[in-house]
């Protein structure tokens, strides 16, 4: 309970420093952040311990090399407390959705389709890729539990969870990739959705294609397949849900001048009270947020890595390393864009191939890119900062996407990403190239 009030305590002590961003108030999100941290770092594995610890301690070695002291040491820390605040919240998203039957509609669907490969295929992307955009990988882990006992092909399920959650990883604010890349940035997110979007149109499009059973299985049970008038209305309403959602975000954005990050974290908490309000269903409600309670006690992993990563990639900036990588990423944008997008992707595969996360590698790639020695408009950068995590995170078998898709089929990383999936990411990977291209051509 404790470590539990802890936890939501900073993520509202993070609302309340976007809006009053006073020097105490700072200093003590810095030290909550650091408890936190603490409190979660006793329940990670083995692994976990060892490279949270590296990063944690590495960081504040780093920083008092540099001559920070006092509660400098922790500069940092509270970087990515946006990100995580979203991670923490994100499945309040869900309390309406699922009191009111609005998923249950999803395993009949895919009861009646499991006797047919491709038809699998499009039903379990299709239901992912409609939760994904609010559930992050959440959406993995219900549409999971749902076809879990249908045992599907482990292969069509991969593609499908693939080809759902890595268009979202590109255009979704609910997503590490875009919100974190957009708040280096300090882009709208108005500014970069129709770039996210128009990409993943193109990408869901190949994917369909590309991964997509080569035969029909026996379809069995015909007349199953014909959808009911009250599981069509249910469908509606989720995909409504989903739509005004992203709608009143984008309002939100142009109207109140907050960074998308800060309005997502506020709309996670404000739909379930809302919808409680609406409809009295305050003991429903209550219920639910004792499940919320149980399930973000669990989330040491991402809590630690991406504080002690906010603080270590806060302290890296300003050593040698940085200069290394500065210089070379200067060099290819000096030479070609094409160039420079090929060294970002193999430079942050190679990251997350060593087990380092993204989110401590894009921030120090930022704020090169920003610097006035690369000549690139804010567009090129987020896309091509975006494509690269995501394409790392669905590859590398150190990185959350991967692990939990290889989870679900019973499969190594390597298979599910390489082997099964490869000619997809190469083939998405050749489209982006060209993406970049017209981007840099217009901008």
């Amino acid at each position: 309970m404790i470590r539990f009030g802890l936890l939501i305590g900073t993520c509202f002590l993070y609302l309340v420093h976007e809006l009053f961003p006073v020097p105490v108030l700072h200093s003590v999100f810095l030290l909550a952040c650091t408890f936190v941290f603490l409190a979660f770092y006793t329940d990670l594995k083995k692994r976990g311990k060892i490279v949270t610890g590296l990063l944690f301690s590495t960081g504040l070695l780093l920083h008092f090399y540099q001559g920070d002291r006092g509660v400098e040491l922790l500069a940092g820390i509270n970087q990515n407390m946006a990100i995580l605040s979203i991670i923490i919240l994100a499945p309040l998203i869900s309390i309406p959705l699922k009191q009111e039957g609005l998923l249950g509609v999803v395993t009949d669907r895919l009861k009646e389709q499991k006797n047919n490969a491709r038809s699998t295929f499009y039903s379990v992307g299709t239901f992912t890729m409609i939760l994904a955009p609010i559930l992050n990988m959440g959406a993995l882990r219900i549409v999971d539990g749902i076809v879990s006992k249908l045992r599907l092909p482990p292969k069509v399920l991969s593609s499908s969870y693939y080809n759902a959650v890595a268009p979202a990883f590109i255009w979704s604010p609910f997503y590490a990739s875009v919100g974190t890349v957009l708040f280096m940035t300090d882009m709208p997110y108005t500014s970069f959705m129709l770039i996210g979007i128009g990409f993943a149109a193109v990408q869901i499009l190949a994917g369909s294609i590309i991964l997509r059973p080569k035969k029909n299985g026996p379809a069995k049970n015909e007349e199953g397949k014909q959808v009911s008038d009250e599981a069509r209305k249910k469908l509606i309403k989720l995909i409504s849900f989903i739509i005004l959602l992203l709608i009143a975000l984008i309002l939100e954005e142009a109207f109140t001048d907050q960074r998308m990050l800060f309005l997502v974290s506020v709309n996670c908490i404000a739909v379930p009270l809302l919808w409680a309000l609406l409809r009295n269903k305050w003991k429903e409600l209550k219920k639910e947020l004792i499940h919320f309670k149980e399930r973000s006690t669990k989330s040491s992993t991402e809590i630690g890595l991406f504080l002690s990563a906010g603080l270590f990639g806060n302290a890296l900036v300003q050593t040698p390393f940085t200069e290394v990588v500065e210089n070379v990423i200067i060099w290819s944008s000096r030479s070609s864009i094409l160039l420079l997008f090929i060294i970002l992707i193999m430079f942050m595969l190679l990251m997350a191939m060593m087990g380092i996360h993204q989110i401590v590698v894009v921030p120090v790639i930022i704020t090169i890119l920003l610097s006035p020695n690369v000549d690139l408009s804010l567009s090129v950068i987020a896309f091509m900062c975006v494509f690269a995590w995501t394409l790392s995170a669905s590859i590398s078998p150190m990185n959350p996407l991967n692990v939990i898709i290889s989870q679900c089929v019973g499969k190594d990383g390597f298979t599910v990403a390489l082997k099964w999936n490869g000619k997809y990411f190469l083939s998405i990977t050749g489209i982006a190239f060209v993406y970049v291209y017209l981007l840099s051509f217009i901008a």
